[in-house]
């Protein structure tokens, strides 16, 4: 989301420079009473940080690359350890995933299982993602397989 940050050293807006977003955010410190507890305070100055947008920046943003909830991705590919490439039928972005772990699937094999061809919807995705993308997939009732982290090429990229 773009953003515009003022301080006492002026206003700053998120903008993108070579592909990757330049965001701004407000500064803080930490003070330590007495007792050991911890308080924040704001300087009241604008400092920068770099966020890799892999080189998708549009308009002061990075893209949000993990697939949406109840979007259905069909496997490409999988290997023996369950690494396996994704195509988001949705979006069209391919994903290129590590697998990361199962939960509850009675039977089901995520390392071993699935075959290219197979299509799962998309149950969740971790967090906001601009360079990796994280997601669970839900084979069946009760069953879920976790990809992370996954590089992910956007469609008209490929």
């Amino acid at each position: 989301m773009l953003e515009t940050r003022t301080g006492s050293n002026g206003t700053f807006t998120d903008h993108c420079e070579d592909g990757d977003l330049v965001a701004y955010y407000c500064v803080y410190y930490s003070q330590s009473s007495s007792s050991g507890e911890s308080f924040l305070f704001n300087t009241g100055e604008v400092a920068s940080m770099g966020v890799s947008c892999d080189g998708h920046c549009i308009d002061g943003t990075c893209p949000n690359l993990c697939p949406s909830s109840g979007d259905t991705m069909r496997y490409l590919t999988r290997d023996a350890n369950g690494h396996a490439t994704f195509d988001d039928l949705t979006s069209g972005a391919v994903y290129d995933c590590d697998f990361a772990t199962m939960f509850d699937t009675q039977g089901f094999d995520c390392r071993s299982d699935p075959q290219p061809g197979d299509e799962f919807p998309v149950t969740a995705n971790i967090g906001v993602c601009t360079t990796h993308a994280y997601f669970t997939l839900v084979p069946g009732d009760n069953q879920a397989c976790a990809y992370a982290p996954c590089m992910v090429t956007l469609p008209g990229d490929h």
